[in-house]
């Protein structure tokens, strides 16, 4: 995100120095790795916990020893791809048969509306 000062504009001491590009840095990503992934403990969907078979953490931001972090990206990992699509071609389904259903009840009114003319 880039930031372009209005004219007579000075900045607060407190917020990151904001570079000659107009990008400032606000803080690292801090990720983690185990000698033993398999030893963690499962919290919920996503969140793992560290156990004594899993070791102690080794925490460090991304490159090369803690992989990479790209931003804008949606990790596949967390996507059932064939349980995504068939949802949603359930919804589609459901949402043709309610089409029908409007379409018929339309008809049986319009024809109710003639035979009362």
């Amino acid at each position: 995100m880039s930031f372009t000062p209005p004219a007579g504009w000075t900045q607060p001491a407190a917020l990151p120095p904001i570079g000659a590009d107009g990008r400032a840095i606000a803080g690292y990503l801090s990720v983690a790795k185990f000698a033993n992934e398999p030893g963690l403990e499962r919290v919920t969907d996503n969140r793992w916990a560290a156990t004594a078979q899993s070791g102690a953490e080794q925490a460090g931001t991304p490159g090369d020893q803690f992989g990479q972090s790209i931003s804008g990206v949606l990790e596949m990992s967390n996507v059932d791809m064939a349980s995504e699509f068939t949802t949603m071609i359930s919804a589609q389904r459901g949402f043709q048969a309610n089409s029908r259903v409007i379409s018929a009840c339309d008809q049986m009114l319009q024809d109710l509306v003639n035979l009362v003319h």
